[in-house]
């Protein structure tokens, strides 16, 4: 009788207590409309294009590229004479090819970071806001 007592005080508990009112904003879908109204807004939107500067320290970056092929650093070969990965030998005695992983994330770093540039321009001359 006691747990039947207790099985029914939850559930009338948990039913009175429970959320009703279950509406929400949606967020993964905002209309195009409701962006750069105001300066500050736009101003916000052209710090965007500076983002794909975060990478530009990493391994596989334009810094890597940089130094290697300036021969600023080199990465060192193994002691028996071996380079542990091609790829730097490649860039060390300027023999790049194709396939190299460095050439190619060096190229995708400049060319998204137009190409963010380019989407900021772009969005900015759409904009319908006049200011200094």
């Amino acid at each position: 009788m006691n747990i039947k007592f207790y099985t029914i005080s939850l559930f009338a508990a948990a039913l009175l207590m429970g959320c009703t009112n279950l509406d929400e904003e949606v967020y993964s879908e905002i209309p195009v409309d409701h962006f750069f109204k105001t300066e500050k807004q736009l101003v916000a939107n052209a710090a965007r294009a500076y983002t794909k500067l975060q990478n530009y320290c990493t391994e596989q970056s334009l810094w890597t590229l940089n130094l290697q092929v300036s021969d600023e650093c080199t990465v060192p070969v193994n002691a028996n004479g071996s380079w542990a990965e091609q790829r730097y030998r490649e860039l060390q005695y300027h023999q790049f090819t194709a396939s190299n992983k460095l050439i190619k994330k060096g190229w995708d770093f400049c060319f998204d970071g137009i190409a963010s540039c380019n989407e900021v321009i772009y969005e900015t001359q759409l904009s319908k806001i006049n200011f200094d």
